[in-house]
């Protein structure tokens, strides 16, 4: 039902193991295409196929050629970029397919719920949370294929992917757009993912506001 892939970059600590084990428990099956910077050590991990970038993209624009990627070669009707540092819930695959098929017409749907969202999640399961940069983050987004090429072609994301220097925020940059679109956005409670830990490969200080909320392994 979802093709996923994964961007990943050297860290201290690997997790990428880890997240690739937690998301095969959560109930996905299917192939994961790695996007790897050049200096990540290769694991080798069954189910997956590893690119490795010639240059160094960074953040913003290793998911960029990952969700181009997707959109252009898989034949399944959804699409997510995950990054490597989150464990699932038990039931996330099968839990978002779920809220996918019970949806209508959607934007994304968020796999990672960060607890600073708390005040304006106001109840379990899916909430629609139609803001823009700065109020709403988190990220795993899982879109229709379709949204996902609408996104990337959005003079808002050409532009940022383009212009912005700092190579981040993918996470306040997908909600800026998609309220462009008119498009709803799902969050979830509980949140289908957590960090593994606060190892930040772009020099991000991760708080207990970026645990997933009311997370349960």
């Amino acid at each position: 039902m979802i093709s996923i892939s994964i961007i990943t970059a050297p860290r201290n600590r690997q997790t990428l193991k880890t997240s690739v084990n937690s998301l095969r428990r959560s109930g996905f099956e299917g192939n994961i295409t790695i996007f790897a910077e050049p200096e990540t050590k290769y694991i080798p991990l069954d189910g997956t196929y590893w690119l490795f970038n010639g240059k160094n993209y960074g953040c913003f624009k290793n998911y960029t050629q990952a969700l181009h990627w997707l959109v252009d070669n898989s034949e399944l009707p959804y699409v997510g970029v995950f990054s490597d540092d989150f464990t699932y819930s038990r039931m996330a695959y099968r839990d978002a397919c779920r809220y996918i098929s019970n949806a209508n017409e959607f934007g994304s749907l968020a796999l990672y719920t960060p607890t600073g969202m708390k005040p304006i999640v106001h109840k379990k399961g899916a909430n629609i949370i139609n803001e823009g940069w700065g109020v709403t983050w988190g990220g795993n987004y899982i879109f229709k294929k379709e949204v996902a090429k609408q996104l990337l072609e959005h003079p808002l994301y050409v532009d940022h992917y383009n212009n912005y220097e700092k190579n981040q925020q993918i996470d306040h940059l997908i909600p800026k757009v998609l309220k462009e679109l008119k498009l709803d956005q799902l969050f979830i409670n509980p949140s289908l993912c957590d960090h593994i830990g606060f190892n930040s490969t772009i020099g991000h200080t991760h708080t207990h506001r970026e645990k997933g909320l009311n997370f349960r392994s």
